[in-house]
């Protein structure tokens, strides 16, 4: 059963936000020659460096050359974007600092860049200086320099079930070799988090999500996330499946009032619901009879498939359906697979990943395997769901999910009525797998089915 009111209670916006900061770069009108010898250093060795915060001074100077000089002296007030001033500024001479301890520390260097920035008060207005007579590096020296911090945008969150909100890391320092990083929860059970840092609520109860630096494991944050029931009467009827990991509609829900219409499909794009449909029709026992079947992007965040059994009598002209009653409600079985394409991994000059899918002599990526994501069991339903988090490579390509389900037809007679009007609809006999897609085949009463191509109208005749 499908409406657009419905839909949209199941839309989940996940959208990624990235921050970028301004890279604070010499001023060859202010470079200065002046060399350690001359000048007072309150560090000097790396030992030192790595015991003694920087100064005040020092620190302001570096941040007033990225325009973010507003700082009260006060280390642990150091905003995102000041931190980044601090190290673009050491980072143009080959210095290294680290954040830790409500401090600023110098805590390495890079002997291929310039000469190393003094830090006393007595250089407050002096720059780091371009090298002198030193070559300019030939290698990218980046490589070298290690993640020292990750901060997460938010470090407690609450949220619905099946709702979604979206964490985002800086990772510092800037110039960092791999800055790449990975997502974990605690409790997928309560909530789970994707790559790109979606985090999706699953149940009830508390987690913690972690971010952890690729390259420096030691370097991690944490966000707790607390799930709550939904808010709205209207998504009470979704439940979750803890042992399968998968969410469904209860079987009595409010929905089954309303049937189904064709505007119901109709308006699916409006809400974010983008799916294929593939519809039965037959005339059996003075009675329309319409099983439909959905696979698709339900919102941003889900993926899944339904199955619904409608009927309506053949005196009514008008293409509304009414929801099968118990009576009427058949046994059925539906499992939902997904393709999983073989990609190419690129690992960019920041560290990151881009995966790149393989394709086929006709375009389409190559299928490395196929993977099951859920399967309700076998029985009487009206309407029989499934959805779990994620997304497809194309929304407007559904085809790389696959539905097997079994559906038991009342008798001999329901049941050829079923087959003759699939076959019109362009299922052929076969194994009825997932390795044979869009073939069925008989046992006894049931007929099995394996979907995946076919894509009928959603206008309903």
């Amino acid at each position: 059963m499908k409406s657009n009111f419905t839909r949209a209670l199941a839309v989940i916006l996940a959208t990624c936000i990235f921050l970028g900061f301004a890279a604070c770069k010499k001023d060859p009108q202010k470079e200065t020659t002046t060399t350690t010898t001359e000048t007072t250093t309150e560090l000097q060795t790396t030992t030192e460096l790595q015991q003694t915060p920087l100064s005040v001074d020092i620190i302001k100077l570096a941040i007033s050359k990225a325009g973010v000089s507003d700082w009260d002296g006060i280390y642990a007030n150091l905003t995102p974007e000041q931190k980044e001033a601090i190290v673009q500024y050491f980072a143009a001479a080959g210095q290294i600092v680290e954040f830790r301890d409500d401090n600023v520390y110098l805590v390495g260097s890079n002997p291929d860049i310039g000469n190393e920035p003094t830090s006393g008060p007595d250089t407050a207005t002096t720059a780091p200086s371009g090298g002198g007579n030193k070559p300019a590096p030939t290698k990218n020296t980046s490589l070298a320099v290690k993640v020292t911090s990750i901060t997460l945008n938010k470090t407690k969150m609450q949220i619905a079930q099946m709702n979604g909100e979206t964490l985002k890391a800086t990772v510092l320092p800037a110039n960092a070799g791999n800055k790449a990083v990975t997502w974990k929860s605690n409790n997928p059970n309560v909530a789970s988090v994707d790559e790109n840092g979606n985090v999706t609520g699953v149940n009830k109860g508390s987690t913690t999500i972690v971010c952890t630096s690729k390259s420096n494991s030691a370097v991690s944050a944490s966000c707790t996330v607390i799930v709550v029931a939904p808010q709205s009467g209207a998504v009470l009827s979704y439940k979750y499946d803890e042992d399968g990991q998968f969410f469904y509609v209860e079987d009595d829900p409010w929905q089954r009032n309303f049937g189904f219409n064709p505007l119901y499909d109709w308006g699916a794009a409006i809400t974010q619901m983008f799916y294929d449909t593939a519809r039965v029709k037959f005339q059996y026992k003075d009675k329309d009879w319409m099983v439909q079947l959905w696979k698709g992007q339900y919102g941003y965040a889900f993926i899944g498939a339904e199955i619904g059994v409608y009927n309506k009598p053949i005196t009514r002209t008008i293409p509304h359906y009414d929801c099968a009653d118990d009576n009427d409600s058949l046994y059925m079985k539906m499992s939902l697979y997904r393709e999983v394409y073989a990609v190419e991994t690129e690992t960019l000059p920041d560290g990151s990943e881009k995966k790149t899918y393989i394709l086929d002599e006709n375009g389409r990526p190559i299928v490395e395997d196929i993977k099951w994501l859920f399967t309700r069991t076998y029985k009487r339903y009206w309407w029989v769901t499934g959805f779990v988090p994620g997304g497809l490579r194309k929304y407007q390509d559904r085809t790389e999910l696959i539905v097997e389900t079994v559906i038991t037809l009342k008798d001999a007679e329901m049941r050829d009525a079923f087959v003759a009007n699939l076959e019109e609809g362009g299922f052929k006999p076969g194994s009825a797998t997932y390795k044979e897609p869009d073939t069925y085949r008989i046992d006894g009463n049931s007929v099995v089915i394996s979907w995946q191509n076919i894509k009928h109208s959603k206008k309903l005749s």
